[in-house]
């Protein structure tokens, strides 16, 4: 606790039900549930029976160090509804969404998405030595189109880009209301600097030879397809 001061309780604030669902999301195991049954539980239409975890687990993601930069996970091409991927979209994902800030990871999925976050929080604080670093976007996280991307080459991965928005940001542009705002010059250049970022991300990806990609043991934790769910 002395290592992150917003995780010390007071007696208005009692930490044990987000600490809790961090760890149950972190252990990704059947019993309770796992990641993807999350997943599925936030993707829902309305409140369930892991309603309340969720709840707990955005608020204790919310209490730890964020990071500033690029990361990314990855999907099926055929578990991509690349037609929501349009440039200039806003996006709203109900879900947690786990990423990795290593460009060199091996992540098994013919399009990849690249996030450029401002504020998804590191979970290394409740990782063990030999566990891959995580940032992992609270649920509701809203996201910025910024590009899709054809492969580049017969064997290439489909990339799409997105940036991470605030909440001040998502509601100036009227995510999820009936009434959609026109985004102003400071939300477009953050586009174009994320965008800008990026590629140049992954062009240090693409230099990588294919054995230099490390496997991970636990590839499919960071298969999801961000604001792709229909609701």
């Amino acid at each position: 606790m002395s290592r992150l001061p917003s995780l010390r309780s007071t007696l208005q604030d009692d930490l044990k039900p987000d600490m809790v669902a961090i760890a149950v999301y972190l252990a990704d195991t059947p019993d309770p549930v796992s990641r993807a049954g999350l997943v599925a539980a936030a993707r829902a239409a309305g409140p369930g029976p892991f309603t309340p975890l969720l709840r707990s687990l955005g608020s204790g993601l919310r209490r730890l160090p964020g990071h500033y930069g690029a990361v990314m996970l990855a999907a099926p091409a055929e578990e991509v509804p690349l037609d929501r991927y349009l440039p200039g979209s806003l996006l709203a994902e109900p879900a947690p969404v786990a990423a990795l800030p290593a460009c060199d990871a091996e992540l098994e999925g013919s399009v990849e998405f690249g996030i450029w976050s401002t504020t998804g929080r590191r979970t290394s604080v409740f990782a063990g030595p030999d566990d891959e670093p995580e940032v992992v976007f609270p649920p509701g996280t809203a996201f910025s189109v910024l590009a899709l991307r054809p492969p580049d080459g017969d064997e290439g991965p489909i990339r799409v880009l997105l940036r991470e928005i605030s909440p001040a940001e998502a509601r100036a542009a009227g995510l999820g209301t009936t009434s959609a705002g026109a985004p102003d010059d400071r939300f477009r250049e953050r586009d174009e600097q994320a965008r800008s970022r990026l590629t140049a991300w992954f062009e240090r990806r693409d230099m990588l030879e294919p054995q230099d990609r490390r496997p991970l043991p636990h590839a499919t934790r960071y298969h999801l397809s961000p604001g792709a769910a229909r609701r």
